[in-house]
């Protein structure tokens, strides 16, 4: 039963991280990160063009980083709530056949969400 409803959480967890992009959101933070390392240690940029860019870049990031955070606690509060329904479903998630089982839904589910795209 625990196996069945981690696959149902997993595939829904899934989900929620395509819907909201969130490869996306990490990429972007990283692009920006880059950007604001490169025009810091340019030493061909004004420091007023730096006071100007880089707090914009740092508020890009935040949000990206807030929206990062909340879609990362959607997905914790799902397996949360879960567990308040199910005995002992968090110690299930968090042992070794859990974390296992967990990966390898994941990954199953992803493989062939891509067969039946094509």
């Amino acid at each position: 039963m625990n196996y069945l409803i981690l696959l149902l959480i997993i595939i829904i967890s899934t989900e929620i991280l395509i819907i909201f992009n969130y490869s996306s959101l990490i990429n972007s933070v990283i692009r920006l990160t880059r950007k604001a390392i490169k025009i810091i240690s340019n030493k061909h940029i004004s420091d007023h063009w730096k006071e100007k860019i880089i707090p914009e870049y740092a508020l890009r990031m935040m949000r990206k980083s807030l929206s990062m955070l909340l879609i990362f606690l959607i997905v914790i509060v799902l397996f949360f709530i879960t567990s308040t329904f199910l005995y002992e479903f968090l110690e299930f998630i968090f042992s070794y056949k859990g974390i296992i089982a967990s990966t390898i839904f994941a990954c199953g589910y992803f493989y062939l969400k891509k067969l039946i795209k094509k």
